[in-house]
């Protein structure tokens, strides 16, 4: 059975060195990046509970939101 190949990628990071990994990874497989948005999380109600005032000193990472895309390799490639 033949797996299917998806022609775009939507993938969340936590961290520049996580993406840097994966997208050299994926452009082996001919991925490249159409699309890099970065993201603040906000504070979720049990965080502002638990840390009070200090929810507003530490806010949550930041997110990586990247879109990769699948480009063909030219006719008659192998």
């Amino acid at each position: 059975m033949s797996q299917k190949v998806k022609a775009v990628l939507v993938k969340r990071y936590t961290n520049e060195r996580q993406f840097q990994r994966d997208a050299r990874e994926l452009a082996k497989h001919g991925y490249v990046v159409t699309d890099v948005a970065t993201r603040q999380p906000r504070s979720g109600l049990m965080r502002i509970i638990l840390l009070g005032f200090f929810a507003l000193l530490f806010k949550p990472k930041s997110q990586i939101l990247v879109t990769y895309r699948l480009i063909p390799p030219p006719e008659g490639a192998a």
